[in-house]
């Protein structure tokens, strides 16, 4: 399951073939790495996600995404923070 402030939380079969769909030309530029010191089934990803939504302009955003990691390290949940305030036009135009 993946948590997005414009999608909601959805399963990853259906989230990112839409996100895949409606936005192009995707760069991230990585700032840091978080790994949790009291809960090691998190880990926390802080970047700078360019990318065009439909045919509109390239932006970028800052973004973190925390990950809740299955006992053997693989991925259980994402969720994905950012402001949605520049962006939400930019999905609402569609």
């Amino acid at each position: 399951m993946t948590t997005s402030p414009i999608s909601a939380t959805q399963p990853d079969e259906n989230l990112y073939p839409y996100v895949m769909r409606v936005t192009g030309c995707r760069s991230m530029v990585l700032r840091t790495i978080f790994a949790g010191a009291s809960d090691w089934s998190r880990a926390t990803v802080h970047v700078d996600y360019k990318r065009t939504v439909g045919y509109g302009e390239p932006s970028t955003i800052e973004v973190v995404d925390v990950f809740e990691l299955t006992e053997d390290s693989r991925f259980a949940a994402v969720t994905i923070i950012y402001d949605t305030v520049p962006v939400r036009t930019e999905f609402n135009n569609l």
